[in-house]
């Protein structure tokens, strides 16, 4: 979804954390292990997957991802703010959700990746 909406997305291969005097790291060890976030890491130094991607892809792919946004960026305002609101049975928001797809694959001239997991 995303990336039809132009947005950058860099895929996170570890969840870090910086390091703190605030941060008790036999707490990270029981998130770890009891809610099964292994990936979660205490660093303060670059990621280097991620200096790569601001650095190379993102000056690389930045016209294609602004085209994009251009394109399906009113769509996306339009109802985002319809979507953001607590008041909605699950019933409206998947149409919602539906009107924007199709809105959005419209604009783009594509079908849209991005479906209702409940559908």
């Amino acid at each position: 979804m995303a990336k039809q909406l132009g947005l950058f997305v860099v895929e996170m291969k570890i969840q870090p954390i910086l390091p703190s005097k605030q941060l008790d790291l036999a707490r990270i060890d029981e998130i770890r292990n009891e809610l099964g976030y292994l990936n979660l890491v205490v660093k303060d130094d670059a990621l280097t997957w991620m200096v790569d991607r601001l650095v190379t892809v993102l000056p690389r792919e930045a016209a294609t991802f602004a085209a994009a946004w251009t394109a399906v960026a009113a769509t996306t305002l339009q109802y985002s703010k319809s979507l953001r609101t607590n008041l909605l049975t699950g019933r409206d928001r998947g149409q919602l959700m539906d009107a924007m797809r199709t809105m959005v694959g419209a604009e783009l001239g594509e079908r849209v990746h991005w479906q209702d997991p409940a559908a």
